[in-house]
This record gives C-alpha cells, sequence and structure tokens, in this order.
C-alpha cells in the first residue's frame, strides 16, 4: 500500500553533538543534560518541507530538517488583558544564544539543502 498515510513523516532520523573541543565551549556552557545527550537532530521526509509558491506535486521530493534538541534560549509570555479569551504575548526568543545559533548553523552545515 502507497500514499502519504502509509508512511511515518520522519522515517529518518540522525542525533548529533558538536564536539567536545569545539571552541564555543570556551566560553559556553553545554545545555544538554549529559555528554553523550544529543544537541541536534536531523530528521529525513519522504515530501516537500518549505516555503513554496503553489503545489509541488508534481516532482518527488525528499526533504531534510535540523531540529535543535536542547535549545537555551528562553523566550516569555505575557497576559495582556484579564480576558481569558485575549490573546497572549508570545516572545519565542528563538536563536537568542551564541550556542544555540551554532546549533543551528552546524545543523544546515551538516545538513545540505
Amino acid at each position: 500500500m502507497l500514499g502519504p498515510l502509509s508512511n511515518a513523516i520522519g522515517q529518518t532520523a540522525v542525533f548529533l553533538r558538536l564536539a567536545e573541543d569545539d571552541p564555543i565551549w570556551s566560553k559556553n556552557k553545554d545545555p544538554s543534560p549529559g555528554l553523550r545527550s544529543p544537541q541536534f537532530e536531523h530528521l529525513g521526509v519522504d515530501g516537500f518541507i518549505g516555503a513554496h509558491d503553489g503545489d509541488p506535486s508534481d516532482a518527488c521530493f525528499f526533504s531534510m530538517a535540523s531540529l535543535t534538541l536542547t535549545p537555551s534560549s528562553v523566550g516569555s509570555v505575557r497576559l495582556l488583558s484579564k480576558d481569558w479569551n485575549a490573546q497572549p504575548f508570545i516572545n519565542q526568543n528563538s536563536l537568542s544564544t551564541e550556542v544555540d545559533m551554532r546549533f543551528a548553523i552546524e545543523g544546515e552545515c551538516v545538513c545540505p539543502g
């Protein structure tokens, strides 16, 4: 049986760490829970992931996504009203630390586009 519901979204995953002697560790703390814990992941997906104008369904695609598993950036959520229906202000503050930027850059370098 073939089709979009016959396959898992991510069939291939690779878990990685920066090298222990990477220069970033001389001035930053490793946010991962242990020396053997992965810091970022590559996820292989059967299909198209990304910004595209229109439907790319006329071709076959295999996409790779890079994910940070141990972010050190901290965001915030602020209530703007006492009304429980009101939208809160959410500041994800993604990639606000040097370590998170390094994970993102290394993830893209290892994961060719």
